[in-house]
């Protein structure tokens, strides 16, 4: 079996006092070095900040990703992407303790976004919540806002049919009554009819929240404009590394309508 090349890599991550009605610090990735070995450990504290060192992580270089290894590292910015998983402590379920786990790679995607992107398990409301309160804390974020992939999310639950609600509802539920405002895009009207979405019953609920003040309004996500260009880009991207696993239909229709 071929092996592909790897480096050994730490991650250092920054907990920074913030002002904020919701939280009272946030942690933010400082980067990644060459691996220095040892356990997890507290590398600089001041009382305004202080870093943590995780060591001990591989990062797998893959043929095909060289050339966005060359755009990332020729870029102004050469950014990593870093996935972190917290755990929560039994003893109290809102702080999270030393046993946090990252996974760490450097793909195309993270230097075209420029930024960490965060993941969540495919868990239910209560964990969820707790993950999201965690990032709303660390990351002093003031706004929300849940994308769905389609438009189920706004279905009120006495439809023909719902789609594939579950995903939706568990974070609709998680994000309600954490304190910060909270809104719902939806990408690909239309993208659902293959789940037997009626969609009479859709523009019926947009009417409703329209009524009741809480519809914002539609964009359109065209092609040759910068942000359909950069979706179209960024599912292509994804799609060619998910050889063997289920992609999402839904942009599957949206590329293929655009």
């Amino acid at each position: 079996m071929f092996e592909y090349p790897s480096r050994k890599v730490a991650v250092i991550v920054e907990r920074e006092a913030v002002e904020s009605r919701w939280l009272t610090h946030r942690w933010e990735l400082v980067g990644a070095v060459a691996d220095v070995g040892g356990e997890a450990r507290v590398i600089h504290e001041a009382p305004s900040h202080l870093q943590r060192l995780h060591p001990g992580f591989e990062v797998f270089l893959y043929p095909e990703e060289a050339e966005g290894y060359y755009l990332n590292v020729s870029s102004e910015a050469p950014s990593v992407f870093v996935s972190a998983m917290c755990s929560w402590d039994s003893h109290s379920e809102n702080e999270v303790n030393q046993r946090s786990s990252f996974a760490l790679s450097m793909p195309w995607l993270a230097g075209f976004l420029g930024r960490s992107i965060w993941s969540f398990e495919k868990v239910g409301v209560r964990p969820l919540r707790h993950a999201y309160a965690w990032l709303i804390r660390e990351l002093a974020i003031d706004l929300v806002i849940l994308v769905d992939g389609g438009i189920d999310a706004i279905l009120r639950g006495d439809e023909t049919s719902l789609g594939t609600p579950s995903e939706d509802l568990a974070s609709l539920a998680a994000v309600s009554g954490l304190g910060v405002p909270a809104r719902v895009a939806c990408l690909g009207l239309g993208a659902e009819l293959r789940d037997g979405i009626a969609h009479e019953q859709v523009f019926a609920r947009i009417a409703e929240l329209s009524r009741a003040g809480g519809y914002l309004g539609a964009e359109a996500l065209l092609p040759g404009t910068p942000r359909g260009d950069l979706y179209r880009d960024a599912v292509a991207h994804v799609f060619a590394h998910q050889d063997g696993l289920k992609q999402s239909h839904v942009h599957k229709v949206v590329v293929a309508k655009k």
